[in-house]
């Protein structure tokens, strides 16, 4: 889609409203439901502002809505006005005050807008232009035509489309400018099309493409987005009899995810599919769904028993990699002690080896080297497996984890996700030293802070919610200066903690003993909450 903005302002109050235009792909078609979801998503997000009110409105074939967006920490708000025609979608945005209203300019621009009329644009956003695809693919006008076949991976097709796409294909030669990605395109369109056609014909086709790995992966890729038995049967039986050769370009995870809209589906899928791991640019993502679909209780550990040896070897190797690169950062003098991410090839491996720990002696000791890897949230992460298993963990594992401002904030974010945070360590539920935390393991500071001093906190509203920040000066390593940071929103209730970095923000210029701290705390608070906001309004 293309996107342009324009800026229109009154002379005498200089008051501004922007009108940005987007223009879909002439065959992009989406549900009106979905549609004006996605709308109110996007800008609730961009604007961090809550919705006030929403109005929708349909009229002379346009449909729109109309939006005011607010906080309860100042009179402003931003009043939208989403418009939709034919292909094209319209936003008018003004910046209002919530207790005036818009003024006369704003309400008139607003009330007597009306998109500009494209004889040519015929199509509707809100229905399926698949069908029209298919009659332009072949269209005598070369622009019609061009735009048609570079538009197949956007059009929604329909289950009676699926003949016409079928006869596409077939009549695409080898000879036509972009050959194999115009194919591809096709063929994976039939992927959500039920029709008594598409199998028979993707197995034909998958058969006929032999070494050309591009068109087989397509065909692949649609049996899985078919999401159903008997296309997973052919998938793994397509598959296994000639094994797509993948270069280091191949996305493979792509043409796997479909898979785990479905993980259901999966027993039907194991054993026979782990034969795949014996080709590296495989095994990484059988693994991957397989742990997937065995934590969400889909794939029973029966189903891949006879192939845990080779599993807690392959798991064993990935450990003895990752304590390798554990100890070389721990001997790097110049090594700093930011946050590390768990790894999570080690967790796939614990969730697939956690139903033999006690019963094979390689995945026995696999966790006695995992259990002994001090590394913090690689803990965090066997923790949350433990726990959500019914595995003993000890009190005093979790208190040493809540004791390190870096970790503490995760482990409560972790035990609060599978409803275990009961378990969180009553010493450090506390919301000053989670909004520590938060800040600390700051992507932007997670490895660069030499202390922090806490200074005080504070009761505010944010996105109608109300709640309680955190002020706290912090010395940057290699800077002999102190900065202002704040972190939150922590609960209202006092008793109660979170872990939401909504408020988080630090200065980007060091603390002036000249001006007040508290003058200093509202100017970093308004950049926090008006950061987004702000962006949004003002960047095209």
């Amino acid at each position: 889609s293309r996107i342009k903005t324009r800026w229109f302002v009154a002379d005498s109050t200089g008051e501004a409203i922007r009108v940005t235009v987007r223009k879909y792909n002439p065959y992009f078609s989406i549900d009106s439901s979905e549609y004006w979801q996605r709308v109110v998503e996007g800008l609730s997000e961009e604007n961090d502002l809550a919705v006030a009110s929403l109005e929708r409105f349909s009229k002379d074939g346009e449909e729109g809505m109309l939006l005011r967006m607010r906080d309860s920490n100042s009179s402003r708000q931003i009043l939208h006005k989403v418009i939709v025609s034919h292909h094209m979608r319209y936003l008018l945005t003004s910046l209002t005050d919530s207790a005036a209203g818009p003024s006369d300019f704003v309400k008139g621009f607003f009330e007597t807008f009306r998109p500009a009329a494209d004889p040519m644009d015929s199509t509707m956003l809100f229905s399926p232009q698949g069908t029209a695809l298919i009659r332009n693919f072949h269209a005598a006008d070369s622009a019609v035509r061009a735009s048609a076949r570079m538009s197949v991976g956007i059009a929604d097709f329909r289950d009676a489309d699926a003949p016409g796409i079928i006869r596409l294909i077939k009549g695409w030669s080898a000879k036509e400018k972009d050959y194999l990605s115009v194919k591809s395109s096709l063929l994976g369109s039939l992927g959500t099309l039920h029709h008594p056609d598409v199998l028979p014909y993707l197995k034909s086709a998958y058969l006929a493409a032999e070494d050309t790995s591009l068109l087989q992966q397509a065909v692949a890729r649609a049996l899985l987005m078919q999401k159903t038995t008997a296309s997973n049967t052919l998938f793994k039986e397509l598959v296994l009899t000639d094994i797509p050769i993948l270069s280091h370009a191949d996305r493979i995870y792509d043409w796997f995810f479909p898979m785990y809209d479905t993980l259901q589906l999966s027993p039907g899928l194991f054993p026979e599919l782990l034969q795949l791991t014996a080709l590296s640019e495989y095994k990484s993502n059988i693994y991957r769904f397989m742990a997937k679909a065995a934590d969400s209780n889909a794939l029973a550990p029966a189903l891949y028993e006879d192939h845990i040896g080779q599993i807690a070897f392959d798991a064993r190797g990935a450990l003895q990699a990752l304590v390798s690169e554990s100890q070389e950062q721990d001997e790097d003098p110049e090594g700093g002690q930011g946050f590390e991410p768990a790894d999570d090839e080690i967790e796939q491996f614990a969730v697939l080896l956690l139903p033999f720990r006690e019963k094979n002696r390689n995945a026995a000791r696999f966790f006695n080297s995992l259990e002994k890897l001090r590394q913090p949230a690689q803990q965090i992460s066997l923790i949350s497996l433990y726990l959500r298993r019914g595995v003993t963990v000890k009190d005093s594992l979790l208190e040493a984890i809540a004791s390190q401002d870096l970790y503490r904030a995760r482990l409560w974010a972790e035990l609060e996700s599978i409803g275990k945070s009961a378990r969180f360590p009553e010493s450090y539920r506390k919301q000053e030293l989670l909004a520590r935390s938060a800040l600390v393991a700051a992507p932007a500071l997670d490895n660069r802070l030499d202390s922090i001093v806490y200074l005080g906190k504070q009761a505010t509203t944010f996105r109608l919610k109300k709640g309680t920040i955190y002020f706290y000066k912090c010395r940057i390593r290699n800077l002999d200066e102190w900065f202002l940071a704040v972190s939150g929103l922590q609960p209202e209730n006092a008793a109660q903690v979170g872990s939401s970095i909504a408020l988080l923000e630090v200065a980007d210029k060091p603390m002036n003993n000249k001006e007040s701290v508290v003058l200093q705390q509202e100017k970093l608070l308004r950049k926090a909450r008006y950061k987004s906001r702000m962006r949004a309004m003002y960047e095209d």
